[in-house]
């Protein structure tokens, strides 16, 4: 498996030496990264949720802990319920519409795309 470093060290011509810290950056970027897919979510995207729930939930429960952690952890948690909340949407909505699609006649049609042979 491959790990990110976490400190790059650097010396210069004139002997000045210099550490730059990639892991704080690489923690922050994925931060802002599950932040912003959580927020684009509310698009109507629950899928965009479920895979940034897929995607992140080993830094957010399993590397060993961080600052930024606490904040992926939230929005983890959150995609995690919202996908959830879509899943149950739209299968109640499914099962609803099966059952009623005849009560609502011609309106129940123009939801259909193709309209069953059958009963009215």
């Amino acid at each position: 498996m491959f790990t990110y470093p976490t400190n790059l060290k650097f010396e210069a011509d004139n002997g000045c030496q210099f550490t730059l810290a990639i892991n704080s950056y690489y923690e922050e970027r994925i931060s802002t990264e599950t932040e912003e897919q959580w927020f684009r979510g509310f698009a109507f995207l629950p899928l965009l949720w479920l895979i940034n729930f897929i995607w992140f939930f080993r830094q957010a429960f399993k590397v060993e802990p961080y600052p930024q952690q606490a904040e992926i952890r939230k929005y983890v948690i959150r995609s995690a319920i919202g996908t959830f909340i879509w899943c149950i949407i739209i299968i109640a909505w499914n099962i609803i519409f099966q059952q009623l699609r005849t009560r609502l006649g011609p309106a129940g049609d123009y939801l259909t795309f193709v309209v069953p042979r059958g009963y009215y």
